[in-house]
């Protein structure tokens, strides 16, 4: 994650957060079903190091996602909100899935790829709600 950390800045830097952050959670809801229906040894390690690699494109973009949708002065709140909603889902994981190691693969990756898909229309319209309010201030 350390290494792709710093290539997911640089093209995040070029493209842009946001498109980048939206390419990074689509790419990670498709891989993750790829991954799921790898075979084989080396596709699988292939497929896993792509998912590293997108899933590091959303790490470093929400953060700069979540302070654009706040006020400046109140850039502590942003960053509040969503490392308390990745707590909170951290934590009714386990709730949740009690045994995840005796759900099937297929089941995971399925429900991985809508959460990451669910997250990507979150961000389009929290991107959108942000371009709506500013327009009419």
């Amino acid at each position: 994650m350390a290494f792709a950390a710093f290539l997911a800045g640089k093209i995040a830097t070029r493209a842009g957060n946001q498109r980048a952050l939206l390419g990074g959670l689509a790419a990670t809801a498709v891989l993750l079903l790829a991954v799921a229906f790898s075979q084989g040894i080396v596709m699988v390690a292939v497929t896993v190091l792509a998912v590293i690699f997108s899933y590091s494109l959303v790490a470093n973009g929400m953060v700069p996602f979540a302070l654009s949708l706040v006020p400046p002065q109140q850039g502590g709140l942003g960053v509040g909100i969503y490392f308390g909603g990745f707590s909170l889902e951290m934590s009714l994981y386990s709730v949740m899935f009690a045994e995840p190691w005796a759900i099937p693969v297929v089941n995971t990756a399925v429900v991985g790829t809508i959460a990451f898909l669910v997250a990507g229309v979150c961000v389009a319209a929290g991107d959108r709600l942000k371009q709506t309010l500013s327009v009419k201030n």
